[in-house]
């Protein structure tokens, strides 16, 4: 039987959508829209938000968490080209693309895509 320990994200998700009107969400994103005049939608401005948080309140975090990263590559392939700060641009942009805020990664095991 998989284990099926979870952080509570998709309990809070079906509690959550109690309280959100489908129609009412809609009519508060297109108002959003016509008042800001960004026509993106909500997850390409969460994926900046995301972004502009990483890059201006944690750089120093980001460059410590791409160090192992460029360690692995140096080891794997001795005088690679790739610079240290395109590590780091690839690693925030996983890490804007992931679901939730933490991973709960448990050693080498593989995290899942649900």
């Amino acid at each position: 039987m998989a284990d099926r320990r979870t952080t509570g994200y998709e309990f809070a998700h079906l509690c959550l959508g109690v309280f959100v009107d489908a129609d009412g969400a809609t009519t508060l994103a297109e108002e959003y829209r016509v008042r800001s005049g960004d026509l993106r939608g909500f997850g390409a401005r969460q994926w900046d938000a995301k972004h502009k948080v990483l890059t201006e309140l944690f750089p120093a975090q980001l460059t410590r968490a791409a160090r192992p990263f460029a360690e692995a590559l140096d080891a794997i392939r001795p005088g690679s080209d790739v610079a240290r700060g395109d590590l780091e641009e690839a690693l925030g942009d996983l890490i804007c693309a992931l679901g939730v805020y933490r991973t709960y990664a448990v050693g080498s095991t593989p995290l899942g895509t649900e």
